[in-house]
């Protein structure tokens, strides 16, 4: 058996070895949830449905304290707590969804219109300035939400009879 043959083996067992690994965990999340909603009904309860946009950010969330040896607290990283990161996960895919279908459908009735080159060139204006006024909506929002957040904490802020707070 040639170097190269022998190579070739070890990356398809490797490859066989991790779609393995993959499908275990995907069988054993469904198994997971399987016995989870039979408890539920059991009780009266209505099944839970699986969410990929939650199971990434549980995911995520996972992966986080496994690194950082955190196994005390639902915090994660930035100070996130679990509704913060599912309302991240749930935006994520909505946006993704309408940015992936609404353009495209937009641009084809565009091209249809105007031909390719005006209707491209609109379409590239609005998704530059859809993304400007998203990252300034970002900055804003991030500026207000540390300064609202030190003002409660009394940071240095204004204790409300105009002076300052000493610490």
């Amino acid at each position: 058996m040639t170097k190269r043959t022998l190579g070739v083996l070890v990356v398809c067992l490797l490859l066989l070895a991790g779609a393995t690994t993959q499908t275990t965990k995907a069988q054993s999340a469904d198994a997971i949830l399987q016995q989870v909603n039979q408890f539920r009904l059991n009780n009266g309860l209505p099944a839970f449905t699986y969410n990929g946009a939650l199971a990434s950010a549980a995911q995520n969330q996972a992966n986080y304290m496994a690194e950082f040896g955190v196994f005390s607290s639902h915090m994660g990283y930035g100070g996130s707590w679990p509704q913060d990161r599912a309302n991240a996960a749930a935006g994520f895919f909505l946006v993704a969804n309408i940015g992936f279908s609404v353009p495209p459908l937009l641009a084809g009735l565009a091209v249809d219109r105007f031909g390719a080159a005006p209707a491209l060139g609109g379409l590239w204006l609005v998704v530059t300035a859809t993304a400007a006024a998203l990252a300034l909506a970002i900055l804003r929002s991030r500026r207000g939400g540390d300064a609202a957040a030190a003002a409660a904490a009394g940071c240095g802020g204004a204790t409300g009879r105009g002076q300052r707070n000493p610490g």
